[in-house]
């Protein structure tokens, strides 16, 4: 499904918010971390509206059930939940802050990795992999996967009898 292989892809986002962040920092030494972070989210925010809604005019994908008044352009062939972005903007910024928080490290790692000097050497490796994989799963789930279900159960705007075949929701 393209929903799941554009969502998979927005792990990347995570590399321009640390560029964006980083340029922050080199021309603004003083900015604050909360500051730098908010301005990498906003972008995001933003980028992902105009990327996800070039998907939908393009009908790459549609969003045939949506919650209403959080909706642009609701009832027609191309409503785009604005949830959609704010959710794409957490989980970017969480996989931004590990990555960062791994940059600041002086031995380059990351919170979830701190504290690995406590492990043996020869599980050192795999310990590291799986708390990684560990957050980057659970931060998935709980910013995205787990809301964005949530939300989908009390859908009020469906629009079916204009999307093209390949785009109707599935019937179960």
């Amino acid at each position: 499904m393209v929903r799941s292989t554009v969502c998979i892809s927005r792990a990347g986002v995570a590399i321009i918010e640390c560029g964006v962040i980083l340029t922050l920092r080199q021309r603004y030494p003083a900015i604050s971390n909360v500051k730098a972070f908010g301005i990498a989210a906003g972008m995001t925010f933003l980028l992902d509206i105009c990327v996800e809604y070039l998907f939908i005019l393009t009908e790459i994908y549609a969003d045939p059930r949506t919650i209403q008044a959080f909706t642009l352009f609701a009832g027609s062939q191309y409503q785009f939940p604005i949830y959609e972005s704010i959710f794409v903007t957490a989980y970017a910024t969480g996989f931004t802050l590990l990555r960062m928080s791994a940059y600041d490290d002086p031995d380059g790692l990351s919170f979830v990795e701190r504290g690995i000097h406590r492990v043996r050497p020869s599980a050192r490796f795999l310990t590291r992999q799986l708390a990684l994989i560990g957050f980057c799963a659970v931060w998935a789930a709980v910013t995205y996967f787990l809301p964005w279900s949530w939300l989908s159960v009390t859908v009020d705007s469906n629009v079916t009898e204009l999307l093209p075949s390949y785009l109707l929701p599935s019937r179960l």
